[in-house]
């Protein structure tokens, strides 16, 4: 019976050493364990600031969809006078599809500002319109192929062609919303709509040309024409001395 008690003792002491040291060693871990979680979360954030905006917390294409707050930026082809009509068709068919063009210039604060919420209107609208931009005075056929029918009367311009017309965005600049609306649907009650004009030719440009330097013919002119009434006084003149010599 004594023995029993005595063994029962010792158990009891035994469990309890063992308790205490487990207690030890849980009090001792724990700090490491929370320091260490704390630097994962450090990291995560460290991590997630330097990914791009447009890649945060978006998973499937359902999320994209449903978050209001997601941002794309798509591609927006660059055009040039060589290369204009031959992508957009504008004036021959449209047969590439719908365009929605800018026209903007590397010194202009506000195109300069626009240009990322450019990018985010051609994400709006992958697959559906193709967005793009021209850079001017470079590519100076193209601007004065539309500032002559009024069609850009500023910089950034915002130029929409389909169905063989071109419609001048009027809107907000600063709203991809708006600007992406337009495209899809808004353009059906805009104002200023108008045929696409033809492209500008040698041609054009030589008559051009010599409309801008038509004073310079002015004085050539002048004594042409002093010379020829000179002339033609002179003539008369001798005419009429030859006629008294006659007997």
């Amino acid at each position: 019976m004594n023995d029993h008690r005595v063994l029962s003792s010792n158990s009891r002491w035994q469990y309890s050493a063992w308790g205490l040291a487990l207690l030890l060693l849980v009090m001792q871990t724990l700090p490491h364990t929370v320091a260490a979680h704390g630097a994962r979360e450090h990291t995560h954030a460290h991590v997630s600031s330097n990914v791009p905006d447009q890649l945060k917390a978006i998973d499937t294409e359902d999320e994209m969809n449903l978050n209001p707050r997601f941002v794309y930026e798509g591609e927006v082809v660059k055009l040039t006078d060589k290369t204009f009509e031959h992508a957009t068709q504008a004036s021959t068919g449209q047969t590439t599809g719908v365009w929605f063009v800018r026209l903007q210039a590397p010194g202009c604060r506000i195109c300069q500002k626009q240009s990322r919420k450019w990018r985010q209107v051609a994400g709006r609208l992958e697959e559906k319109v193709v967005v793009a931009e021209v850079e001017v005075p470079h590519n100076a056929k193209v601007l004065k192929r539309f500032t002559k029918r009024g069609l850009a009367t500023s910089l950034p311009s915002m130029l929409l062609f389909r169905d063989r017309k071109v419609y001048p965005y009027l809107g907000a600049r600063d709203s991809v919303d708006q600007m992406a609306a337009f495209a899809l649907e808004g353009y059906k009650t805009a104002d200023g709509v108008s045929p696409v004009p033809p492209e500008i030719t040698w041609l054009d440009e030589f008559l051009e040309g010599m409309l801008d330097r038509a004073w310079l013919f002015v004085p050539i002119a002048s004594v042409l024409i002093v010379g020829l009434a000179i002339g033609a006084h002179t003539v008369r003149g001798g005419r009429k001395h030859a006629d008294l010599k006659l007997p």
